[in-house]
Formats: C-alpha cells, sequence, structure tokens
C-alpha cells in the first residue's frame, strides 16, 4: 500500500506540472499574454483573474482526475484486482 501511495504522490507531481506547462501554454495563446502570476494583485484585471481561477481549478480537477484514474486502471491491468482503499 505503501508503493501505491508513493506511486500515486510522484505521478501526481509530474502530471500536476505538465498539467501547469499547458494552462500556461493555452492562456498565452488564448489570451496573446502571460497568466497573472497573482490573480490577487490589484494590477490584475478583474476579467483575467475570474478566468484564470476558473480554468486552473477545472484543468487542475481533471488532471488529478485522470492521473487517479490512470492509477487505478494501472493497478488492476498488473495486479488483476482493485487497488487498495
Amino acid at each position: 500500500m505503501a508503493s501505491r501511495t508513493v506511486a500515486l504522490a510522484g505521478a501526481t507531481t509530474l502530471g500536476g506540472r505538465a498539467v501547469r506547462k499547458g494552462l500556461d501554454r493555452g492562456w498565452l495563446v488564448a489570451r496573446g499574454r502571460k497568466p497573472p502570476e497573482d490573480p490577487t494583485s490589484r494590477e490584475v484585471p478583474w476579467r483575467d483573474a475570474i478566468l484564470w481561477t476558473v480554468a486552473t481549478g477545472v484543468v487542475i480537477g481533471l488532471g488529478q482526475l485522470l492521473i487517479r484514474r490512470g492509477m487505478q486502471e494501472g493497478w488492476v491491468a498488473l495486479t488483476g484486482e482493485d487497488p487498495p482503499a
């Protein structure tokens, strides 16, 4: 069970970095500028702050879901059993 936790943490970390890079690139393409580093800053327009917050929440949440489901499927493929709780 500890090895599953370590594998999940590693996959989540690597996946999170990839998701963040993709999100940054997507923002750059869509908005023509870098994403806000601090959406709470008064220098960031409300529209950008809200869009960035929503985009990161959705994309990171989906990324975590895909990583966890992928790990579960991999576990079942390797062991033929459901992963431990």
